[in-house]
């Protein structure tokens, strides 16, 4: 009797067995919850940090993308955070955390914004290196500066170098602006070309003052000149100039001269 109570009792045990096994492998099969399998192909959720650990001289784990779409990336990080990354490399024995192997003359980033990286370090500007650029330059911008007629006022300085402005008045209606370099010490030298004169002049002692600019003599109608140039102080600082003179001209009426102009400067 009791025999056949068991053999009764076999079927429904094993029909529950088996929707135990079907229900633990569809479990397992759906990749959810902590300890599941990772299945390939599948949405896998689970709310806790996976680690993948061990001692090897290849990549721990590694991810081949052979598709040739646009899209075809072999990994995407993604994050919700607000300042986390989505992807982060760290290496704890001094290496670079992040590589880049590309074949050549391709760039190894590609970014979807213009935002200036905090403390990012490259040794190339557009392919050139520091030594392509200007060093210790300084542009130095001036005027329009109205000087009145008989007068000789100091334009701008730069280092021993001094551009001086000259605004002669013989006559009512008669201007005739003009700009002079001068030099604090001995040994400088300066060259310019333009509408007001050609100069090249080494000036052997301080205080020596070269004129830039022939007198632009002015009736009633406007006088406008240019003057570019260069030149060198005794402590080797150069100088590049870029001058204007003018009488009747930008706001200058009556018997008055204006002058301004740009100067790059070197060392």
């Amino acid at each position: 009797m009791f025999r056949s109570f068991l053999r009764r009792l076999r079927w429904p045990l094993t029909a529950s067995a088996a929707v135990l096994l079907v229900s633990a492998t569809s479990s397992a099969l759906a990749g959810s919850g902590v300890g599941g399998y990772f299945n390939l192909g599948k949405r896998n959720t689970v709310n806790r940090s996976s680690l993948l650990t061990g001692s090897t001289a290849g990549a721990q784990l590694r991810v081949a993308n052979a598709s040739t779409a646009s899209t075809g990336a072999g990994i995407v990080g993604q994050t919700s955070s607000a300042t986390g990354a989505g992807v982060l490399g760290v290496n704890a024995a001094g290496g670079p955390a992040i590589e880049a192997d590309v074949t050549p003359g391709t760039p190894p980033l590609q970014v979807n914004s213009n935002a200036q990286v905090p403390n990012l370090n490259a040794s190339l500007l557009g392919g050139h290196d520091a030594s392509y650029f200007m060093p210790d330059s300084t542009i130095r911008h001036f005027g329009p500066v109205v000087v009145a007629g008989n007068t000789s006022p100091n334009l701008i300085t730069v280092g021993q170098l001094s551009f001086i402005a000259s605004c002669q008045w013989p006559s009512p209606g008669q201007v005739f602006p003009g700009v002079y370099f001068e030099s604090s010490a001995d040994g400088a030298a300066v060259a310019s070309s333009g509408e007001g004169r050609e100069t090249s002049w080494p000036m052997a002692n301080a205080g020596n003052t070269v004129p830039l600019f022939a007198p632009v003599e002015s009736g009633d109608s406007p006088r406008f000149r240019t003057q570019t140039g260069s030149a060198v102080s005794a402590d080797g600082h150069e100088v590049f100039f870029s001058l204007y003179a003018g009488a009747h001209a930008a706001g200058a009426i009556g018997d008055n001269c204006v002058f301004g102009g740009s100067i790059v400067t070197f060392g």
